[in-house]
């Protein structure tokens, strides 16, 4: 294997790997639609190869359907991420790009270039002016190609009926002429001019005897050479003509490697055993040429991987090497030929047959991963008959066929195959597997009201795999997709109002309203310290902690309790300074704070809200959107200084927020540690709904703040400890009718200092209330206390 090649190959390996199946990104199995067409990128090789395109029809529609690499967007999918499943291309109402309509499309390495209604629209990279517009800027959307009125005589974009596309240039058959743009590397436009600067709108490939511009029935282009199929309609005139670099012997003729290039049609010559004038099908791939020479195949050009030779001997193949019989396969009555970069493909009476490399499943007959081998014939299995196949498309190492109106891939399991192999997959695959296709979302239960502080809300339904955005009105919408069927979406904090969610999805755009509540209503007394109406000496005694101790209180019966924290179970990461943390107990700090967040958000009943997130730091790891200080400030809190206590119908989030804007310290034995003056934040749900609550410290039962719950039961608030407060062991009580939460605390006689958290970061203790109407999600890497 040459230099070049093995760089290939581990392209195409390194592609496979960055676009293997991730964990829940593949669509739910749906009906598939009506295949029509299916094209890859044969004249290309690594990474950008990876890429199929396929055209549906759907009663009068045809719609057109790409994915794999998306280099500068040349899926036409509106945006550059890659695509391991079949997503419908995007109207461009710009350009009159409507995808109701496609008869044809090309796929090249860096674009893909598509006609409907007899117009050429092309989607990607337009650095050469392949896109045709008489541009050169990028688009992820088609854009029209542009009439071209500098020529003689002007070149209208109407009338096409098919287009190749290569690396750098296209071309479209109109009227049986052909024409060119882009790219004139190697003089792929073929206008004969000697000039390679190319074209950024449609030129006529120039006449050059033998050859003149017309009667053409099928051409080709790799991104080194192109080929076309001159039909006269008479015996011994189907004859090939090919142009660009000679050096690999793709375009025939004495095989040399050297960087000489033709510039206008050239016809093949005859070298036994093929004569030229009796060809009914020609394929180009990436550096060579197949052919089917009165209904037998030959090939020219370099061998690469096999797919001329099977022994892949070294070297430009000329004249023709006739692809040798190997039982079942017999080289004769053969109506087409399909080549590749490494492999090449023919149909035989429906029929499809593989030679060439097979390191990745490319030959799809179930034998494992091979090198070089003649011609086999594709298994049938798993649906796939092999006996009424219309149309085979090769992209790197992966082929697909269409039979029957449905699609069957096998090979290289990257972007190329990746979502079509129903279940996933996690290795190359040898055998026809019948394509997946995406479902329509649907939506069967959202939140009905939001807070307008914001949160994580989520969406039930199905088709939701393969989410690519989600906006809220006009602003963008952080999202994470559990599974098909639950989408979780991050609302920011909102006025109140009615909002319109809108998520994309492979299978379509579904929309949702959202409405934002008013804020929870609260009530400020006089002065701090004023009586509290909850808390009385009657309930004193059953709700006093000692530091550390805590209860929950339902309806005038302790009820068990669990608590939940970082410092108990990664104590030796949480106790050690933060600069001076190593790397496995930044990790330790990390996973425990993720396992915290998850129980978090597993006490929320169904429909409840919280903008409380955890995000990762040098040192470990802070929740987010949990508290703020005395002027209303956010403060992140260290996932160590935080409390969770739950129960089966209530949960409480606690920390605290000192004077000096410094995180309260949680201590190893769980004891919060704030100083005089210190804030306690409060959010959450489960209390009464509308319902009045307070929030109270004591020994001596003092008010810190009342305030009425939203009409779901939820609340976002916070209060500060009387400065007054004498030091030593207090409590703290959240009470709502029904419900009091107490914890135990010591407040010192001056603020004390933080172990835990970023020391480049404000740290801050908060105090969050939950009801639990979900079973509580407990993590491994969490310490739990049942009371």
């Amino acid at each position: 294997m040459s230099l070049k090649r093995f760089v290939s190959t581990f392209a195409v390996l390194a592609a496979s790997i960055g676009f293997a199946v991730l964990p829940g990104s593949q669509p739910v199995a749906a009906t598939a639609p009506t295949v029509i067409d299916i094209v890859g990128v044969p004249g290309a090789f690594g990474f950008n190869a990876a890429g199929f395109c396929a055209i549906t029809q759907t009663g009068s529609n045809k719609e057109l359907y790409c994915w794999g690499v998306n280099f500068s967007g040349r899926l036409g999918v509106g945006d550059t991420n890659a695509r391991n499943f079949p997503t419908k291309a995007l109207p461009n109402p710009a350009s009159g790009f409507t995808n109701t309509n496609v008869t044809a499309v090309a796929m090249g390495a860096m674009s893909v270039c598509a006609i409907e209604g007899g117009s050429v629209y092309c989607a990607g990279t337009n650095s050469s002016g392949q896109l045709g517009d008489g541009t050169t800027t990028n688009s992820a959307l088609f854009v029209k190609v542009a009439d071209n009125n500098t020529v003689t005589p002007p070149v209208m974009n109407s009338g096409f009926s098919k287009i190749a596309v290569g690396n750098n240039t296209a071309c479209g058959l109109k009227m049986s002429m052909l024409y060119c743009w882009g790219a004139d590397t190697y003089g792929l436009i073929g206008d004969g001019a000697g000039s390679t600067s190319g074209s950024t709108r449609p030129i006529m490939l120039s006449d050059a005897s033998p050859f003149i511009n017309g009667a053409i029935s099928d051409f080709g282009l790799s991104g080194k050479h192109a080929c076309l199929l001159r039909d006269m309609g008479q015996a011994n005139d189907k004859k090939i003509y090919c142009w660009g670099m000679t050096g690999a012997s793709a375009v025939g003729g004495t095989p040399t490697y050297d960087l000489a290039f033709r510039n206008v049609a050239t016809i093949v010559p005859n070298a036994a055993p093929f004569t030229n004038g009796n060809v009914d099908s020609i394929s180009v791939g990436e550096e060579g040429t197949c052919v089917v020479d009165a209904g037998v195949v030959r090939c020219f050009g370099a061998d690469n991987g096999g797919n001329i030779t099977a022994a892949s001997s070294p070297g430009p193949k000329w004249p023709a090497v006739t692809i040798p019989d190997a039982s079942p396969w017999s080289n004769s009555n053969v109506s087409k030929v399909f080549a590749g970069a490494t492999s090449a493909c023919a149909l035989k009476s429906g029929a499809v047959y593989c030679w060439g490399n097979d390191f990745s499943g490319s030959l799809g007959d179930g034998v494992g991963a091979n090198a070089g081998r003649g011609a086999v014939k594709v298994a049938s299995s798993n649906g796939f008959s092999n006996t009424n196949v219309t149309k085979v498309a090769i992209a790197a190492q992966t082929v697909c066929a269409l039979e029957g109106g449905s699609l069957w891939c096998w090979g290289n399991w990257g972007s190329q195959l990746a979502s079509l192999v129903p279940n996933g997959a996690t290795a190359d695959v040898f055998e026809p597997v019948a394509a997946v296709w995406p479902v329509p979302p649907t939506v069967t239960s959202s939140p009905a009201t939001v807070s307008p502080n914001g949160g994580t809300i989520t969406i039930a339904g199905s088709g939701f795999s393969g989410t690519t955005s989600v906006s809220i009105d006009s602003t963008v919408a952080q999202f994470s997709v559990t599974n098909a069927g639950s989408i979780d979406i991050i609302v920011p904090a909102l006025a109140a109002g009615t909002y319109t969610i809108s998520i994309t999805t492979p299978g379509g755009v579904i929309t949702q309203s959202l409405t934002i509540g008013s804020a929870p209503t609260t009530t400020t007394p006089s002065g701090v310290g004023a009586a509290p109406q909850l808390v009385t000496s009657a309930n004193q005694g059953q709700l006093t902690q000692t530091a550390g101790g805590f209860t929950v209180i339902q309806n005038g019966s302790a009820v068990s309790a669990t608590l939940t924290r970082v410092n108990a179970s990664a104590a030796s990461a949480a106790a050690t300074p933060p600069a001076q943390r190593s790397a496995d107990q930044v990790a330790e700090l990390q996973v425990a704070g993720a396992s915290l967040l998850a129980a978090f958000q597993a006490s929320l009943p169904q429909g409840a809200t919280s903008n409380v997130t955890v995000s990762n730091t040098t040192t470990g790891a802070v929740l987010r959107g949990l508290a703020q200080d005395a002027s209303g400030n956010a403060v992140d809190v260290p996932v160590e200084d935080v409390l969770l206590i739950t129960t089966p119908s209530s949960a409480l989030l606690l920390a605290g927020v000192n004077a000096t804007n410094a995180a309260a310290n949680l201590s190893a034995s769980g004891v919060l540690e704030i100083g005089p003056g210190g804030v306690i934040n409060v959010a959450g749900s489960g209390l009464p709904n509308s319902g009045a609550a307070e929030l109270v410290v004591m020994s001596t039962p003092r008010l810190l703040k009342s305030f009425t719950a939203g009409a779901d039961g939820t609340f976002a608030d916070r209060a500060s400890l009387p400065s007054d407060l004498p030091a030593g062991n207090h409590t703290v009580v959240l009470a709502g009718s029904g419900i009091y939460m107490a914890v135990g605390i010591t407040v010192g006689a001056t603020t004390l200092p933080t172990t835990g958290g970023d020391s480049s970061a404000v740290v801050v203790v908060a105090l969050l209330i939950f009801a639990l109407a979900a079973v509580l999600v407990r993590s491994r890497r969490l310490a739990t206390i049942t009371r």
